[in-house]
């Protein structure tokens, strides 16, 4: 969507999805011992006022956006709804 994210990661696999989302530079995150309304808005704040974090999201967005495969995908799924649905029915 090429919106900077804010993380509380908070178990399993959220704590490295965070640190990935870091690393792209298109996201922040805090730990929930630190998550409090006076601390989200100055991450947000940070976030939302760089350039830098702007321009990466608008990138990975439009990188995202024309990769055919995730089109493909989507065609997959949609097909599968249908056949998904009749299944459920007759059983």
């Amino acid at each position: 969507a090429g919106v900077p994210q804010l993380i509380m990661p908070m178990a399993h696999d959220q704590p490295d999805n965070a640190a990935r989302l870091e690393r792209l530079g298109v996201g922040a995150s805090l730990v929930r011992k630190h998550f409090s309304g006076p601390a989200v808005a100055r991450k947000l704040s940070g976030l939302l006022d760089s350039s830098a974090v702007r321009t990466r999201c608008r990138d990975y967005a439009e990188r995202i956006g024309k990769n055919p495969s995730l089109e493909s995908s989507c065609a997959v799924f949609e097909q599968l709804g249908p056949a998904r649905a009749d299944l459920v029915a007759r059983s």
